[in-house]
């Protein structure tokens, strides 16, 4: 026998091993656990303790999805992130929610969200009519009401909450928390039934809502009238009473039904069921009780709610054997083999123990390990020396780590990547623990982010003008104030003459001219933009983010330099620093260019041009080309390619290990220049522009093959650089490109671990959401115990030129060199219902690349009216893995263009792949070019010449662009 009479834990001196750890990656360690490991960790040393009490560590464990609550309900409000903690976690009862129909409390172990709720928010069978249920009040409960049972025959009470509101891979009981009034009949028979289910997947029980004991005083197998029992059972935050309620008559009892339970509240609980919520569940949690044979009347039954608790966290046995480890090497003495055997085998539970090994007693704890299992096995594995790629610049300045981690002398203030887990120490006090350069899409989304974590975070930005320049920025950046937004908006703008010359087939009669204002344009235009700056300002303001107006530079690794709009300077210090400053629009060098605009200013014109000159192929180029189309102007489009649009291609950054796919299939971009043709855009393939002089009639355009144009405006759109030449990157040691793109590795690191930049600084994906991308999983990474890389692949794109280009996943010369077997091509090419009565000749085309091998549909595109529309939805199937036979299966809508990405059957070509090619490189090897000839593309019926440059392998001619 043995009588526990407490625990005492001998404090390990200042020069133990544990204690020469950095405070920051203690913390870091801490905040991957529990709440409960937390406070364990917290009795390990003086270093533990201080790192247990960060507040950056309780922010990790209060859920970043935690719904808002009711006003009032935190009042006054707490000091800490640990206060507010321990203040959702400690009454176990719940905080409601602004409809007050539903509730929040945090599981105290775990920190993980449980619900209650409200019967009012439930579906009760006949619960509006007065005769079978009332609504009465509540005194003892945080809802308002209550639904009373006054008379009905069929009982059926239904519920749902969604799954993404639970806490993911958790386990949950749910119950029915109700009272029996004092007149009551019928609860006890016939048993209902509970079921708990998500998409088909759940589970079902007998249940009773009445409670009566297994066994009575006689033996007779039914209860009398006047017995009545108290168990007391504990489970939980409560102290719950399983009692007997005195019934009208005798009661059989049955096996396998689930009685209900008296809580120390007063309040009876009826478990219905268990869900175990795994993470990416996304759909509606149904719950139900049910009658399934009725037909008896009953009464008296007081429904408050329905309460989903979090059950004990599971710990999977490697935490064990990993805790046992770092344990013995923490205090210096070799692993203990038996114990590391017991943790494999699940041996050594109470009950079990001998004199030879050491007693484990639920839940994973030892005396020898100072019980903290779960904390030990997170910092073994932030300190495993296996795979480390290190930062050989920094080698040199670290400090190693002492011996006792088993001869590791490894620099916590290193570079330590090791598949997806990353971790950061750097010592120091600074002003903030992010400093953010740029507000743009990147830097906003990666600023609220980070202060969601529980980071101190301030961003600066140029000041706003809605017309851009080199001293003139904005909240929201390139994309809402001088790219997307504006663009699209001036896109929507330009389909209306389209929309009225189609009209008059369909009975619409235009009586005079139709005037197009531009002034009017531009200034509503203005206020949307100026709308969205102020949104982003807000949302950085109610995230708790500090705003700055002014250009930041470096000074070093933790410094930035901000100088104002009246060239003041000031500095900031920072643990770690986001540059998002994003690209802007560059020009070609040629005489005359200062006569030249960009898109910047294209966007706020003085006057719309009636004739312009577009240089450049891109989407910008084909985009404004469509716009001042569409307004009524004269556009000439010169391009150096022989179509237009960035061909499809492959690259691979050797230096982030990741393939990025840029352009575009050349059949889509042959649809969108035949359609630009048919708009009446000129088009100069393979032309150039040589010279631009001011003449009084306009602008004079000369091109590389001696033709001249005069013109109102010449747009230079010719690509984006990124905007890095101001940030005096070279003063921290950040690398760039030869481009002036900042290199970053795949999390988004800079060659200064604590310097990170995402969007079109790094010359990646140059697309807002593939910023807002980068961003998000940079603030898991460094601020949310979550490393995560930016997942490239089927990133979906569109051109919204009119109509627009979209386009997903893999072209077909990319399947052909990333699939390892033949590649099969459907295509679909027809005209559009609407232009069958408009008469515009005008085909919408669709493509699907397909994996002969897997089925697996590879990319997708679409040429036509709402392409981008639907080719996001195709990017959800693709990212999903779709298969042919899926696409095939799917019933379509009639009638939709859409429905042609689901009746495609016949095989229009198959690309034999015997051969494996290698991704198209920057340097592709044995290429062969042969001259201009002429190529049809009997698909949509048009020609065109081109260049094209074959890779030869073996007897297999595959196309290379």
């Amino acid at each position: 026998m043995e009588l526990e009479m407490g625990e005492f834990f001998n404090e390990e001196g200042e020069d133990g091993e544990i204690a020469r750890l950095p405070e920051e990656l203690l913390s870091a360690a801490i905040s991957r656990t529990a709440p409960r490991d937390a406070c364990r960790a917290a009795a390990v040393s003086p270093a533990f303790r201080a790192a247990a009490d960060h507040d950056a560590v309780w922010a990790c464990f209060i859920p970043r999805d935690l719904p808002p609550l009711a006003d009032g309900e935190l009042a006054p409000a707490p000091h800490s992130n640990k206060e507010l903690f321990l203040r959702l976690s400690g009454s176990g009862a719940p905080f409601l929610l602004p409809d007050k129909l539903m509730g929040v409390w945090l599981d105290r172990e775990t920190g993980a969200k449980c619900f209650m709720i409200s019967a009012r928010a439930l579906v009760i069978i006949w619960g509006d009519t007065p005769q079978y249920w009332r609504w009465i009040p509540l005194t003892d409960s945080r809802f308002a009401e209550g639904a009373e049972l006054r008379n009905v025959c069929w009982l059926e009470i239904r519920g749902k909450i969604h799954s993404k509101m639970l806490s993911p891979n958790s386990s949950y009981s749910i119950y029915m928390l109700f009272k029996i009034a004092d007149e009551f009949y019928g609860l006890d028979s016939p048993f209902q039934e509970a079921s708990v289910s998500l998409g088909g997947r759940g589970s079902t029980k007998s249940v009773c809502v009445q409670s009566y004991d297994s066994e009575d005083e006689d033996g007779s197998g039914q209860v009398p009238d006047n017995y009545w029992s108290i168990t007391m059972v504990s489970r939980g935050p409560f102290r719950r009473q399983r009692v007997r309620r005195r019934n009208h008559r005798p009661v059989h009892l049955e096996e396998g039904v689930t009685l209900p339970q008296r809580r120390a509240d007063g309040w009876m609980e009826l478990e219905m069921g268990e869900f175990f919520n795994e993470e990416g569940e996304d759909g509606e949690v149904q719950f139900s009780l049910m009658e399934t044979k009725g037909g008896n009347w009953k009464r008296g039954l007081i429904v408050q709610g329905i309460e989903w608790i979090h059950d004990e966290a599971l710990h999977p046995q490697w935490i064990l054997e990993l805790s046992l480890l770092i344990a013995n090497v923490a205090v210096s003495t070799p692993p203990d083999a038996r114990l590391i055997q017991e943790a494999r085998e699940g041996h050594g539970c109470e009950g079990k123990s001998s004199a030879a090994t050491p007693r484990i007693r639920a839940p994973l704890k030892t005396r020898q390990i100072h019980h903290h299992f779960d904390f030990a096995s997170t910092l073994l594995l932030l300190l495993q020396v296996v795979d480390f790629v290190l930062h050989a610049s920094a080698a040199a300045n670290c400090a190693p780590i002492s011996s006792g981690f088993r001869g590791v002398e490894k620099s916590m203030a290193r570079k330590m990547l090791k598949d997806d887990e990353v971790a950061v120490a750097d010592g120091g006090s600074y002003d903030y623990d992010l400093f953010v350069i740029g507000a743009g899409s990147g830097g906003v989304r990666g600023s609220r982010t980070s202060a969601s974590f529980g980071a101190k975070v301030a961003i600066c930005e140029l000041p706003f003008h809605p017309i851009s320049s080199d001293w003139q920025g904005g909240h929201g950046g390139t994309c809402v104030i001088r790219g997307c937004v504006p663009k699209k908006i001036l896109v929507y703008g330009a389909s209306f003459w389209g929309e009225f010359e189609d009209s008059k087939n369909f009975g619409w009669e235009i009586n005079g001219d139709i005037n197009f204002n531009w002034k009017k344009l531009l200034e509503n235009k203005t206020q949307e933009i100026v709308r969205l700056n102020g949104v982003y300002q807000r949302i950085l303001g109610n995230s708790g983010v500090t705003m700055i107006e002014g250009a930041g530079s470096l000074v070093d690794a933790h410094t930035v330099e901000v100088t104002k709009p009246d060239g003041s300077k000031q500095r900031y210090t920072a643990k770690h620093i986001l540059i998002a400053t994003g690209s802007r629009a560059q020009r070609v060098s040629i005489p005359g260019k200062e006569l030249a605009i960009t898109s910047d200013e294209a966007l706020s014109l003085e006057e719309l041009p009636k004739r312009a000159v577009i240089l450049g192929g891109g989407y910008i180029a084909v985009e404004f080309a469509s716009i001042w189309k569409g307004m009524g102007a004269e556009v000439d489009l010169f391009y150096r390619k022989e179509l237009p649009l960035r061909a499809r291609i492959l690259l691979v950054s050797k230096e982030i290990l990741i393939k990025v796919s840029r352009g575009f299939d050349d059949e889509m971009r042959a649809v969108v220049a035949s359609n630009l043709a048919g708009r009446g855009i000129r088009l100069h393939p393979g032309t150039n522009l040589s010279e631009l002089s001011k003449t009084a009639d306009g602008i004079k355009v000369v091109t590389d093959k001696g033709e001249e144009i005069i013109a109102d405006v010449v747009l230079f759109a010719t690509g984006r650089t990124p905007n890095s030449q101001r940030l005096n990157l070279e003063a921290a040691g950040v690398e760039v490109d030869k481009i002036g793109a900042i290199k970053v590795d795949e999390y988004s690191r800079t060659s200064v671990p604590s310097i990170w930049a995402v969007g079109d600084v790094t010359n990646r994906i140059n697309l807002t959401p593939v910023a807002l991308m980068e961003a998000t999983c940079f603030s898991k990474t460094v601020f949310g115990g979550q490393p995560t890389k930016p997942d490239y692949r089927d990133v979906p794109c569109a051109v919204f030129s009119i109509p627009p280009l979209s386009v997903v996943g893999l072209s077909e010369q990319q399947a052909l060199e990333e699939a390892k077997s033949d590649v099969l091509v459907y295509t679909s090419s027809f005209n559009p219902m609407k232009n069958s009565i408009s008469k515009r000749q005008e085909k919408t085309i669709m493509k699907l690349v397909v994996d002969s091998e897997t089925d697996r549909v590879l990319g997708a595109s679409m040429c036509g009216p709402d392409a981008p529309e639907i080719i996001q939805g195709m990017a959800v199937a693709l990212k999903c893995g779709a298969t042919k036979a899926a696409f095939d299966s799917t019933v379509g809508i009639h009638p939709s263009a859409a429905e042609e990405f689901v009746t495609m059957r016949t095989l229009t070509r198959r690309l034999y792949g015997e051969v494996t090619q290698p991704v198209v490189s920057v340097q592709p090897v044995r290429l062969l070019t042969l001259p201009v000839q002429l190529c049809n593309l009997p698909l949509i019926g048009c020609s065109f010449t081109a260049s094209y440059r074959l890779q030869q392998c073996t007897t297999v001619w595959i196309l290379s662009f």
